[in-house]
């Protein structure tokens, strides 16, 4: 038997979630699947939950564009969620005569994105805002913030659920075909659904799902960054980040604040072969050296705490620095959306990403074709 929905979001991570929220409504019958236990596994629990303000990334690009409109919209839906967060600001701090120059940069490509309170900080201006930092400068950006994840899924998925949409968990796609206008979705356990619009919000596997109806040149690389805990610093007020790397691999190892006032290091960045989430017991060094640049921290101080894995898009071999979200009717693959090499900022982003989704698949309406029940 074939069930249909008239839209289905592969994935259930923050991303896939905000997605398949802003689609659900009384005329539509909305399903998001993921192949895990639970929403978030991956990416969109493993990382700094951070919401990033729209400094880091290039004029004109989907990341800058969404980050800024994105943040706003998620601190009022936080708010009016009642989940927990701060806005506690960020220091991006320089150490050098270079990085000096690039914490000029950083602040006028931040002010071209439309973040517009930002504020250069003295050596001596930083360390009133975080006591024992070292720093020649710093530029502070106030809209930065922390999140609770967990709870920011939970609340998107108990939106879907109270407006009717569905939610199935330890479902993997094993197919898909396209069939005239719609698309047959085929799982692992023998389900199959039909449906006429199919995001694509797999995360770490986005380029095999995309893979499946045909699109063969993306290919993700998993970048793996490890997460080092420490019991000398705690209630740190603010989040202290260095200049980042400029190669675009990550922003290098920074604080990572928890809402519970512990205070952890990372992320480092290497690429790997498989999704593994253990620890590395060797990377102590390389953390000290990192963060002693900038706070007073010896190997003794800090315990692995946990890891995370990014998305890494390529296109044909070659690097792809920004978010690809794409209705793919140009490949006569009409209502079929991907969402590629969502990585930081996507959680951020996630509000903006999924009206993004919307408008792309909102002409014709997304109107319900078939109201019949369905369990999946």
């Amino acid at each position: 038997m074939i069930e249909s929905v008239d839209a289905l979001v592969i994935g259930a991570g923050v991303v896939g979630l905000a997605v398949a929220r802003g689609l659900v409504g009384s005329d539509r019958i909305v399903a998001v699947v993921d192949q895990e236990e639970s929403f978030g596994t991956h990416t969109s629990s493993r990382n700094s939950e951070v919401i990033h303000s729209g400094v880091y990334y290039e004029p004109g690009s989907l990341k800058a564009a969404l980050c800024v409109e994105g943040s706003e919209k998620l601190y009022r839906f936080l708010e009016r969620k009642k989940v927990r967060h701060q806005r506690c600001g960020k220091i991006i701090i320089s150490t050098s005569p270079q990085e000096d120059q690039a914490l000029d940069d950083l602040c006028l490509r931040g002010y071209q994105n439309g973040v517009n309170d930002l504020k250069f900080l003295t050596s001596k201006q930083v360390s009133q805002k975080v006591p024992g930092i070292k720093a020649r400068r710093g530029l502070w950006v106030p809209s930065t913030g922390i999140v609770d994840s967990h709870r920011l899924m939970k609340s998107l998925e108990s939106e879907i659920i109270d407006k009717g949409g569905l939610v199935s968990y330890r479902s993997e796609v094993a197919g898909i075909s396209k069939i005239e206008s719609n698309y047959l979705v085929e799982f692992l356990d023998g389900t199959r659904i039909r449906t006429k619009y199919l995001i694509n919000s797999g995360g770490l596997w986005a380029d095999k799902i995309a893979g499946m109806v045909g699109i063969s040149e993306y290919q993700i690389r998993y970048c793996k960054g490890e997460y080092y805990r420490t019991t000398r610093y705690k209630n740190m007020r603010h989040l202290v980040y260095p200049v980042p790397d400029p190669e675009g691999t990550s922003l290098g190892i920074h604080t990572r604040l928890f809402l519970t006032g512990e205070v952890a290091f990372g992320p480092n960045a290497c690429y790997v072969d498989t999704v593994d989430y253990g620890m590395s017991e060797t990377c102590g060094g390389e953390f000290v050296r990192a963060i002693e640049k900038y706070l007073e921290i010896d190997v003794v101080d800090i315990s692995p705490a946990y890891s995370g894995i990014r998305p890494k898009l390529f296109r044909n071999g070659k690097p792809v620095r920004d978010f690809v979200i794409e209705e793919e009717e140009k490949r006569d693959l009409s209502g079929f959306v991907n969402l590629l090499g969502i990585e930081s900022p996507g959680l951020t982003c996630c509000l903006s990403i999924a009206d993004r989704v919307a408008d792309l698949i909102s002409t014709p309406p997304l109107m319900s074709e078939t109201k019949s029940e369905i369990v999946i």
